[in-house]
């Protein structure tokens, strides 16, 4: 008489918050945004005639950083975005098994945390609605633009950021939880502010103050639910912006 097997799977039974803040699930939710803005910034925001692109700015430091370290093919930017989250899942040892409805829910996640920043917006432009939406633009170039600066600022300002700021805070200064948490916030919000005066856009004091604020907000994101409903909640944000802008030019 032979001995009853058991099978053991090796995927980790956790549920929808779990599973949606880690890092598989951030690789594979952001996968076809990462491959869309690709796409799209070739046929939506390239000049021929110059032969060049309109580009996220956090993008343009990402691929010259990595270009500096003598990575200059087109496609190194979006894989280095694949590959640190590749790694991470690595480091972390993640086997979760994800499903269909887990990246539905974090779609229906990022739009819902989106409409909060919108609302404080308002609140903060009251009279002034072009300090929330600014002028009007072609639609698409903006969706497409509007999905890199959700990768590729939240990449920049949150996941790499908030590495160096933990590492200073944590690992050099020996300060603990809750100071590091609210440092990392804090800090990454007002530096994400101040690079949107990194072009020729004049510093205004009301524009600032909503921009460390929503920083601070997806900083909040990133530490509770992870980088990948981060990155959504802030492509939702623009994107919603987006849509305003052509409602509020047609009226």
């Amino acid at each position: 008489m032979t001995a009853s097997r058991t099978s053991s799977s090796p995927y980790q039974p956790i549920g929808y918050f779990a599973a949606s803040e880690s890092a598989k699930a951030s690789l594979y939710f952001l996968l076809p945004l990462i491959v869309l803005y690709e796409v799209g910034t070739w046929y939506w925001t390239y000049n021929p005639e110059t032969n060049t692109e309109q580009r996220i700015v956090a993008f343009s430091l990402w691929r010259d950083s990595l270009a500096a370290l003598g990575a200059t093919a087109r496609w190194v930017a979006p894989a280095g975005v694949v590959s640190v989250l590749f790694g991470l899942i690595l480091f972390r040892r993640e086997k979760i098994r994800l499903s269909v409805g887990i990246f539905l829910g974090m779609a229906v996640e990022s739009l819902l945390l989106a409409l909060p920043l919108i609302l404080l917006g308002i609140l903060l432009a009251k009279v002034n609605w072009t300090l929330l939406v600014g002028g009007f633009s072609p639609v698409a170039p903006d969706l497409i633009l509007s999905i890199g600066a959700g990768i590729y600022e939240e990449f920049v300002f949150r996941l790499i950021g908030f590495a160096v700021l933990h590492f200073i805070f944590s690992d050099f200064l020996s300060l603990r939880d809750p100071i590091v948490s609210v440092g990392m916030v804090l800090i990454s919000g007002v530096i994400f502010s101040l690079y949107h005066y990194w072009g020729s856009e004049p510093f205004q004091t009301q524009t600032f103050v909503f921009r460390s604020l929503a920083g601070c907000y997806f900083g909040g994101i990133m530490l509770t639910r992870g980088f990948g409903i981060t990155v959504g909640c802030h492509a939702s944000y623009d994107i919603l912006i987006s849509l305003l802008r052509v409602l509020s030019h047609d009226t």
